[in-house]
């Protein structure tokens, strides 16, 4: 990292060069070829190739992309890619969306990445010349991708619903099926069912569809070439990078349901008035026994690491217990609670699971114990915020499990008038909570 540092600081300096020296550290993914960048990284660029500074955003997306990678989860890194490109082109972003592609076997798609981080805007380092012989490199690899074998049939209606056609060991296919995938090199394709057998012997070629018509007079066929084109083409949609085909297309709505426990809850009750015709100025202390809460959410992926949404929690029994020595009459019993809130959640990427940040505020009702008198069924209402930390695993694209440790504080009142009472009633209080549950979508 020290070497990085130097470097970086031997050009003007900008506040971008941190930025530009972690993302050698993001790149620890690629393996070891990033320590040969590194000492190779020319403090020139190549001549008509633009240095670019990339934004705290577009690098952020960059290396969630190559954690995403380094999990395993190539189609994630496309997606996140693509998005940090969205933002800025970056040689070094389209050298290892190619390499993403490669990894999903989406080889027309990772040739034409490849071909964009040749002339694409570079970064300092690694430097323009050694992202481009790694696109060399990686380029060669592109030579075991399949090809296609794309078969008509130029024949008489009639006999063209009698025709079989084998491409090596695959088929019996009917003429104008889907073209066949095959490994390099060379296939002997057959026509069979028509007046005598047809078979041309073709090579096949990486990323070429190789396109052979067989006609009912000729004991040959004419072969015809022609490069696979990508599937994905990049598209637009509310303000998001995703791929019109052969990918993902997040819609950014996330949905939360967990369920878990309360624990080490404490609660103080502060009463102001007469209850009973009798003076009940005062506070009681009491603590709340564990308890079942169950809660959900519904958020949007403004980007990928920040969500907003809202959520919902219930708790159907809060069980105070006045403390030890306390004979004030207070909020003792079972309770239930209900809280409607605003949240907000930060993701933080780490290898194959991701730590979050959580926070929540809104609106509490605390619902009296059954049984209790009328003049006191009236609910406590107030606010509430809580801050928790998590932990996510995903088992599937868009289906993660998490568990999470949050701090929740409560400040409630209620006002019970009636002919022998009448007092102000603050019910305030703080708990922890552990829960497990899982996010769907994104």
């Amino acid at each position: 990292m020290s070497g990085a540092t130097t470097r970086c600081r031997a050009y003007p300096p900008t506040p971008w060069c941190a930025i530009l020296a972690r993302m050698l550290n993001a790149c620890r993914w690629l393996g070891a070829w990033c320590v040969s960048l590194t000492l190779l990284a020319a403090a020139v660029p190549a001549s008509g190739q633009e240095l670019s500074e990339p934004t705290e955003a577009q690098f952020k997306l960059y290396e969630e992309g190559a954690d995403a990678f380094q999990a395993g989860d190539y189609r994630k890194a496309v997606d996140l890619f693509e998005a940090s490109l969205h933002l800025g082109k970056l040689n070094i972003t389209y050298l290892n969306l190619g390499r993403s592609h490669f990894k999903l076997g989406e080889c027309p798609e990772a040739a034409r990445a490849y071909e964009l981080a040749r002339t694409a805007p570079a970064i300092a380092q690694p430097s323009p010349s050694a992202v481009r012989a790694r696109v060399d490199q990686y380029v060669e690899d592109l030579a075991t991708c399949p090809g296609l074998v794309t078969v008509r049939c130029a024949v008489p209606d009639e006999l063209e619903e009698k025709l079989l056609i084998f491409v090596g060991d695959s088929g019996p296919h009917p003429c104008g099926a889907p073209p066949v995938s095959m490994a390099p090199g060379e296939v002997v394709v057959r026509a069979t069912g028509g007046p005598k057998p047809l078979s041309k012997t073709v090579t096949v070629v990486a990323m070429e569809d190789v396109q052979v018509v067989f006609q009912a007079d000729r004991a040959s066929a004419e072969v015809k070439k022609s490069p696979i084109k990508p599937k994905g083409t990049i598209r637009r949609r509310e303000g998001k990078v995703v791929l019109s085909q052969g990918g993902s297309d997040p819609t950014g709505l996330l949905l939360t349901v967990s369920v878990g426990t309360t624990v080490a809850g404490a609660f103080e009750d502060q009463v102001d008035g007469t209850a009973l015709g009798a003076d009940t100025t005062g506070s009681s202390s009491f603590t709340e026994a564990s308890g079942f809460v169950i809660g959900g959410s519904v958020e949007y992926a403004l980007v990928s690491f920040f969500s907003v949404g809202a959520s919902a929690w219930y708790l159907p029994t809060v069980a105070l217990q006045r403390s030890s020595g306390d004979t004030r009459v207070g909020a003792n019993g079972d309770f239930a609670e209900f809280d409607l809130n605003a949240v907000a959640r930060v993701q933080i990427p780490v290898n194959f699971y991701s730590l979050y940040l959580v926070g929540e505020g809104g609106l509490a009702a605390i619902s009296p114990p059954s049984g209790a008198d009328s003049a006191f069924d009236t609910p406590f209402l107030g606010l509430n915020y809580a801050l928790g930390l998590g932990v996510v695993y995903a088992t599937a694209p868009s289906l993660r499990i998490f568990f999470e440790t949050r701090y929740q504080h409560l400040e409630t009142s209620r006002t019970v008038s009636s002919d022998d009472s009448d007092l102000t009633q603050n019910l305030t209080g703080s708990r922890l909570l552990f829960t497990l549950g899982l996010i769907l979508g994104g």
